[in-house]
């Protein structure tokens, strides 16, 4: 698991909040392509959205996990990957699961998951921390608070899923990638 706080410098992330900004207003695609419950993984959706950036915003934040060292250049280029934005509310909650398309127990690891938070502020008492464990057997793991600015890759597509969001005045705001694993450096 590869954890990166502060990953956008101020300019950075300001860009990239008027992109997905401006393509959610100019482009829509909410729910126009997938929706929660096509993701079993993916429970208390009903006060949720997803939008799918396919365009300034993927462009944009693709580009910062490149120059930044996280993954090869070919992937601009290719871009065999997957970018939504996620804005999540109470009673939202994400059970175990991997983001692999290959099969979860073997070695195949073709897809990985990563995550990036962009709320303004978080208290571990809201819930919708991220968890993980090291096997699916595990009955211990650790957890990583949705703070602004941190990045986390999935790298070895560990079991992985969200506590449940306990506060109903936030939202848990997020970029969630789903990229193949041939990309990573």
């Amino acid at each position: 698991m590869i954890i990166v706080d502060n990953l956008l410098d101020e300019k950075e992330l300001s860009a990239l909040r008027e992109s997905i900004d401006y393509e959610m207003e100019t482009y829509g695609r909410h729910f126009n392509e997938c929706d929660f419950r096509e993701e079993t993984d993916h429970l208390g959706t009903e006060n949720s959205n997803l939008y799918y950036l396919k365009n300034e915003a993927r462009q944009l934040f693709l580009k910062c996990l490149v120059n930044k060292g996280h993954f090869d250049q070919s992937c601009m280029d290719e871009m065999d990957l997957t970018l939504r934005y996620h804005i999540l509310t109470s009673p939202y909650i994400s059970v175990w699961h991997k983001d692999r398309l290959a099969d979860w127990e073997g070695d195949n690891i073709d897809y990985i998951g990563v995550s990036f938070f962009m709320n303004e502020e978080w208290s571990i008492e809201d819930g919708g921390l991220y968890v993980y464990k090291e096997t699916k057997e595990s009955s211990t793991g650790h957890y990583v608070e949705p703070l602004n600015n941190r990045l986390i890759i999935n790298d070895d597509d560990l079991y992985h899923g969200v506590t449940r969001i306990t506060n109903d005045n936030v939202n848990r705001h997020s970029l969630q990638m789903f990229i193949n694993r041939k990309y990573l450096k």
